[in-house]
Order: C-alpha cells, then sequence, then structure tokens
C-alpha cells in the first residue's frame, strides 16, 4: 500500500513575474518548502499563497490534467460544533467511501481523536501519517475525521485529500455553549476573568485542571486559528492570538487544504459542485441505505442521548438573553476568527464561480440550515417547489422530527 510522510505533487503553476526576472525553481520537498516558508513574514507568504497553487493537486479533473493521479485518502478536520456530523453522514452515504465500525459511532472520527480526547489534554500526536495508513491497510476505511486540533504529524501526508468547515465565531460559540450545558453568566465569568468552573454531568460545578481550563479559554476565544494552528496556538492564554497566528492558518488552509466550506453553503445547492469537484463526491453516487456490521441501526441515532442534553438544558433560554456588551464582548475576543471566515466565504466564492456550469446542479438530500436562533437544525427538503420536512435520500425518506425535547430521525 501507498504510505508515505510528505506529499509530492505536480509542481505550482508559475507565477507571472515582470520580463527580465527567472522564475525561482518550486520547492519540490517539504524541508525545501518550509525553509522557504522561514524565509518571508506571514503576510508576504499569505500574498503569495493567495495567487499560486498549493503543493499539491486535489484531483485529476484540475487544470485538465486527465494523467494525474487522484488521491486514495480524505481527511476532515471536524471543528467542534461546526457541521462535522452532518458531513460524516454525507460522507457515509457515498459510494465509494467507506468508514469503519467505530468511526461511524463517533462522527467519523479516528480513535482517541474525539474532543476532549487524550490528544487534545496532554497536547502531543496521537494520529500521525503512518498510522492513518495503518489504520487504513487494517480496516480499508479511506475517510477520517479527527476533532482534536491539527498537528504537524498528520499534516501533508502524501495522497490524502484535507477538507474542514468553518461557521460565524459567535454562532459556534452559542452552539457550544448549548451543547455543553453553559450559560451566559458561564461566557460572562471566562471572558472577563479567563476562567470558568467546568460542570459535571449533574450541572455541578467540579474541580477545574489545567486542562480543562486550556480547553476552554480555546473555545472561547479564536478557536478556529488555535485548532487549525494546533499545539503553538491552542493552549496560548485568552487573548494571545494575533495577526500573525491569522495569517499562518490562512497559509495552511491555502497551501494544504483542498476544500474549506462554510457552514451557511451547507444548505445550498451549489455545495455539490465543490464537493464534487474536490472530493469527487457526486449527488448521483448517494446511497439509499447504509450498513455497518457493529451497528443495528442508523449510525446517527447515538447522538439522542446528545442532542437531548443540548437541547432541554438551561442554556437554550440563558444564551438568547445575551446582552449587548456581553455579545460585544464576545465578537472583540473573536475578531481573528471572524476576519478568517469572511476570508473563506470570499475563497469558496470565488473557487465556485470558476467551476464550469452546463446546468444548474442537480438537486441534492438537503444539508443543514441555520434556524432563527442560528442552531444547526435538520434542513427540509431542497428540490425546487418542495417544502417538507423529509430528509430524501433516493427512494428512501427519513421523517426529522426536531423539537426543544428530541431530535430524531
Amino acid at each position: 500500500e501507498q504510505r508515505g510522510l510528505v506529499r509530492v505533487g505536480p509542481p505550482h503553476r508559475a507565477v507571472p513575474q515582470s520580463s527580465g526576472e527567472s522564475s525561482p525553481p518550486r520547492p519540490t520537498r517539504l524541508a525545501d518548502y518550509r525553509q522557504r516558508r522561514a524565509s518571508v513574514t506571514p503576510g508576504a507568504r499569505l500574498r503569495r499563497a493567495q495567487v499560486q497553487r498549493p503543493l499539491h493537486q486535489p484531483w485529476a479533473v484540475d487544470d485538465g490534467d486527465k494523467n494525474a493521479p487522484t488521491r486514495k485518502l480524505t481527511l476532515f478536520l471536524h471543528m467542534h460544533k461546526c457541521g462535522g456530523t452532518t458531513i460524516c453522514d454525507l460522507a457515509k452515504r457515498q459510494r465509494g467511501v467507506r468508514i469503519d465500525s467505530y468511526q461511524a459511532d463517533h462522527n467519523c472520527n479516528i480513535q482517541g481523536e474525539n474532543p476532549f480526547g487524550t490528544a487534545v489534554q496532554f497536547g502531543g500526536a496521537k494520529t500521525t501519517c503512518n498510522t492513518l495508513w495503518e489504520h487504513h491497510n487494517r480496516t480499508k476505511s479511506n475517510f477520517f475525521a479527527i476533532e482534536t486540533m491539527l498537528r504537524r504529524e498528520v499534516r501533508q501526508c502524501a495522497n490524502v485529500t484535507y477538507f474542514t468547515t468553518l461557521r460565524p465565531p459567535f454562532q459556534r460559540i452559542l452552539s457550544h455553549m448549548r451543547a455543553h450545558q453553559l450559560v451566559r453568566d458561564d461566557l460572562a465569568q471566562m471572558l472577563n476573568e479567563g476562567k470558568m468552573g467546568m460542570r459535571d454531568a449533574h450541572g455541578r460545578i467540579k474541580k477545574q485542571t489545567r486542562q480543562d481550563y486550556s480547553h476552554l479559554v480555546s473555545m472561547f476565544n479564536n478557536f478556529h486559528i488555535r485548532f487549525i494552528l494546533g499545539t503553538s496556538a491552542f493552549f496560548l492564554p485568552l487573548g494571545g492570538i494575533t495577526q500573525t497566528h491569522e495569517d499562518e492558518a490562512k497559509i495552511i488552509l491555502t497551501d494544504e487544504f483542498d476544500l474549506v466550506i462554510p457552514t451557511p453553503k451547507l444548505k445550498e445547492r451549489t455545495l455539490w459542485l465543490m464537493l464534487e469537484k474536490r472530493l469527487g463526491w457526486k449527488v448521483t453516487n448517494i446511497r439509499k441505505h447504509v450498513k455497518f456490521k457493529d451497528e443495528k441501526q442508523d449510525s446517527l441515532l447515538h447522538q439522542n442521548q446528545w442532542a437531548k442534553g443540548e437541547h432541554t438544558n438551561d442554556a437554550v433560554e440563558e444564551y438568547r438573553r445575551i446582552n449587548p456588551d456581553l455579545a460585544a464582548l464576545v465578537d472583540e475576543y473573536n475578531e481573528h476568527d471572524l476576519h478568517l471566515y469572511e476570508w473563506a466565504v470570499a475563497r469558496f466564492d470565488k473557487e465556485l464561480g470558476g467551476i464550469p456550469r452546463v446546468a444548474e446542479p442537480p438537486p441534492g438530500p438537503p444539508l443543514v440550515q441555520h434556524d432563527e436562533d442560528d442552531d444547526m437544525v435538520a434542513s427540509s427538503s431542497s428540490v425546487s417547489g418542495s417544502s417538507s420536512t423529509d430528509w430524501r435520500i433516493g427512494d428512501s425518506s427519513h421523517r426529522i422530527s426536531y423539537s426543544s425535547t428530541d431530535w430524531r430521525i
């Protein structure tokens, strides 16, 4: 089986230069690439990255290169409360995508790569390029997700496609509060004092550890950037993220990721154009029924208890009453994340506009939409002229019931 620590892909297209200048040789190995990156400032690297192709090519159709190899594995950087369940469910229903039984019950996450997992607690590597390929060879799965943080040990693996989702920072924080039974006073305490009492499963304040504190700070202060930069930024104190970190995150997403999806795009039919171009997923390849050897029912049903906890705790009402001053404080502490999100939206729209279209994309299965409280909920059918609440996949349909006390398929 093909394995490796470094991506080796087709060379960049040359950047246009003024007459008389010779084009410098393109880096071909990761060591050359890192050495070259270190010689310029983050701002200059970002400007350069925006006009160049990444080191790798996602699919053979890019630039009309029919002989280019397609990637064998796909790695989804699953940022907490950013539509990861939706992406995982889409992957499981796509012909040719294989997910092992453990992943099917854990949002497609690799074992040990769940939120609050050991990789976060100890700030060290869990999954590496080698272990990723070993897992593939052992289980024959080809789609993986990581929900802890992005680390160097699993970046730029050979023959791997990378993608992620970004969500508006304030919406992500509110969703996180609901999921973890936090109220507005907890949010105010964290942003004003830089600390918060952790709650146990019964809502009681429990003793706080260093790992709990670091993880909580990251969740409320430019979480996207911390997550992308990994251990070099994830454990920084409140207010520790700077413009330099923002630039570095943009460089990583530009140079190393094949697709970055803003979560509002998940409800648009045109998303399928990007999914096909970057991931090779097609609306015509959706499987009607998905079964795994260790499952007795749909793999999303295991989340019922979690969803009930998210939607029945006191935070559901509390977050609606966040006052303008506290909201402004949230925006202030997440300024760089907001810039990153807006940059990702502009990049997505630009790439989407460059995809040739012979017709409107076919109506795909609905993904998600934002309700009036900007939380992620099940979508109604996207078929033109239909407003039903059925989730139709091929000839099958699942009735979705969503209320304050249940989330059931």
